[in-house]
């Protein structure tokens, strides 16, 4: 039984039969012969002619030649050592000035066949003949030049060489390069060419009688491949490193990507670990994470055009906490909040426990406390409804200086330090707003110079430091949205990240390759862009970007063993009185309020019970779509603190 194989070759070899079978065979005729027009040298007794057999005819070619004559009479006929193949012939004894005719042929078993008459005419004087050839061995900034002197005409030639320009009949005033002198063959190197660029070349030959050139030819250099340079690897934590790079030369095409990839392993591609950057020639950087403290990693920029992908310098880096080329707990993206000067967010909203008068930043950006339950309960008191980032709580809790859980949401001016008011500790509130102006520096005070001391950022930050903080103003925010030019042009969006609605920040020096966004520097809802938590830790916060959560308010009411409070989600609702109801956290009704250190608001202070907060809440009936971003509060209120360091 015949195995599989021999089948398959059984039924290849009965296909081969087939196809030799129905193949035309060669039509019996005399060959085809073509005169080589551009390869023939003329002097003024002289002529090297060239031809080719292009066709054999169906039968061997025995012999070739040509047949000339002055025009109009008998030609001559001359074999050639040669088959079918090129073949050539010296005509010497030739007259100058005189008209010529030629014709190349072939002979075959069948018969001769000829090709087109060329016609010639010889020289009027003896002169130098040179011959340019075709240019070979092009680069993007050199070449090799090929010339030939064929004959010198008598005369003696005392250089030779090929000249070039970027226009046509180029001489040796023009650039040249020399090679030599007497009859025969040259070469010439040409470099410092310009990439992409079309050369026109001749060659020549100089004698005391004058310079002569052969033909002219053109070529053109190469294009320069896409290039892009690893250029630097900067801020290097142990959970982030800033990259930079840049595309030199883009292959001739658009460059659609350019990032970086980065791995444990020397030489990584974009198959493994990468961050898109930016896009087109330039410079780009970014920040980006996911990294093994301790371990060698290895980084290389990268760009992609049609031709496919380029890889920059190859540069190593270790994760490591012991440098941080930034104040700790703060965020790497530098805004500017005015003309030349520039301030890093805290790594989240500022929170405190008043049992233990500590302070902190929250851990993610997307934390927030808001009216959680999370201390120890004091009291049996249980009022009103509280939530924790929209999630109900059992009990609510008395918020007093015995309280053990974390606060987030302050009256302004309560950092703790007696400014000569009543209310200045971070768990002080009061349940009537006619007593707001009880809250902060007592008069129209912004939180500096005097009162520099009311500012949040005066205390210890457990997991920021001390001496390096402060509370933004309003102007500087109010640049920051609305006035800050940036190369994106992007400034702010509204988002949803991890689940919780607030406002996305982006440097000023954000790329808009890194993330698509929706609603560019516009008050939109707050879905219009739904990034993962992961989206954020591993691409937008690396790469500088500062989400501000909406964290509620808080407005209290006093009972008689401590403060307690609701978190609303609603502001309009508190305003007209309905804080009791106990309102849940709805994804399309909701707000958030930060404070800023300022009691001004457009060169004019805004009364003794208010100040300026940054306001985010995003829904039709809100006053925002009206007043702007920034607008007077009553100073009892609860509002999120988000702190800044100067650069």
């Amino acid at each position: 039984m015949r195995t599989l194989f021999t089948k398959m070759m059984t039924v290849l070899t009965m296909l081969a039969v087939v196809i030799v079978g129905c193949k035309k065979p060669e039509e019996n005729k005399a060959p085809t012969v073509i005169v080589v027009e551009d390869s023939i040298v003329v002097t003024h007794n002289s002529a090297i002619l060239y031809a080719k057999v292009t066709a054999k005819g169906g039968s061997d070619v025995t012999e070739c030649g040509f047949c000339y004559a002055k025009q109009g009479e008998n030609s001559d006929t001359l074999f050639c050592a040669g088959s079918d193949g090129f073949f050539s012939v010296d005509l010497t004894d030739l007259l100058p000035s005189t008209a010529y005719s030629c014709k190349a042929f072939a002979d075959n078993a069948i018969g001769r066949g000829y090709s087109e008459t060329f016609n010639f005419t010889t020289l009027d004087n003896p002169t130098p003949v040179v011959k340019t050839f075709e240019v070979t061995d092009i680069t993007t900034n050199s070449a090799v030049a090929h010339g030939q002197l064929v004959s010198d005409g008598g005369l003696e030639v005392v250089e030779r060489g090929v000249c070039f320009d970027f226009e046509s009949h180029p001489t040796i005033e023009d650039a040249h390069v020399t090679s030599g002198s007497g009859v025969g063959r040259f070469d010439c190197q040409l470099t410092d060419l310009s990439p992409e660029t079309v050369y026109y070349i001749r060659a020549y030959a100089v004698c005391n009688e004058g310079v002569f050139y052969g033909e002219e030819r053109l070529f053109g250099t190469a294009v320069i491949p896409m290039e892009v340079h690893t250029t630097a690897v900067l801020d290097v934590t142990g959970t982030r490193v800033r990259a930079k790079g840049e595309v030199v030369h883009d292959g001739g095409l658009d460059v659609t990507e350019c990032g970086f990839c980065w791995g444990t392993e020397p030489q990584p591609t974009i198959e493994g670990l990468h961050i898109k950057a930016s896009y087109g020639m330039g410079e780009f950087g970014c920040y980006f994470s996911g990294f093994e403290r301790g371990v060698t990693h290895y980084v290389r920029a990268y760009a992609i055009n049609e031709e496919g992908v380029a890889y920059g310098e190859e540069r190593r880096f270790v994760p490591d906490d012991s440098f941080t080329p930034w104040q700790s707990g703060t965020l790497p993206g530098a805004f500017s909040v005015a003309p030349g000067r520039q301030v890093r967010f805290s790594q989240g909203n500022l929170q405190y426990k008043p049992s233990g008068f500590v302070w902190r930043f929250a851990e993610r950006q997307w934390d927030f406390v808001g009216g959680a339950c999370q201390g120890e309960q004091i009291g049996d008191i249980n009022f009103a409804t509280v939530f924790e980032n929209g999630i109900q709580c059992d009990n609510i809790c008395v918020v007093n200086a015995n309280y053990a859980g974390w606060i987030d949401l302050f009256g302004w001016g309560t950092s703790g330090w007696n400014n000569g008011n009543t209310y200045y500790q971070p768990n002080d509130y009061a349940g009537y707003v006619f007593l707001s102006d009880l809250y902060g520096p007592p008069g129209t005070f912004d939180l500096v110079g005097d009162y520099a001391q009311a500012d949040w950022g005066t205390n210890i930050i457990s997991n920021g430091g001390l001496g390096q903080w402060r509370t933004p103003t309003s102007d500087e925010l109010m640049y920051l949205l609305t006035e800050r030019n940036t190369p994106s042009g992007m400034r702010f969006v509204m988002a949803d990240v991890a689940g919780v609605r607030g406002m996305v920040l982006l440097p000023d020096d954000w790329n808009g390759a890194v993330y698509s966004f929706f609603g560019i520097n516009e008050l939109a809802y707050y879905d219009i862009n739904e990034i993962t938590g992961r989206e954020w830790l591993e691409v937008l916060e690396p790469a500088g970007a500062v989400f501000m959560p909406a964290a509620g308010a808080r407005f209290q009411f006093t009972g008689y063993d401590g403060v307690y409070f609701d978190w609303f989600n609603n502001e309009e609702a508190i305003d007209v009185g309905l804080w009791q109801i106990g309102l849940h956290y709805d994804p399309f009704f909701v707000c958030g309020s930060y404070w800023t250190s300022s009691q001004f608001l457009d060169g004019y202070p805004v009364g003794v019970s208010n100040a300026v907060a940054l306001k985010i809440v995003t829904y039709d009936m809100d006053p925002l779509y009206i007043s702007g971003f920034i607008v007077a509060k009553i100073r009892c209120k609860g509002y999120s603190v988000r702190l800044v360091s100067d650069e």
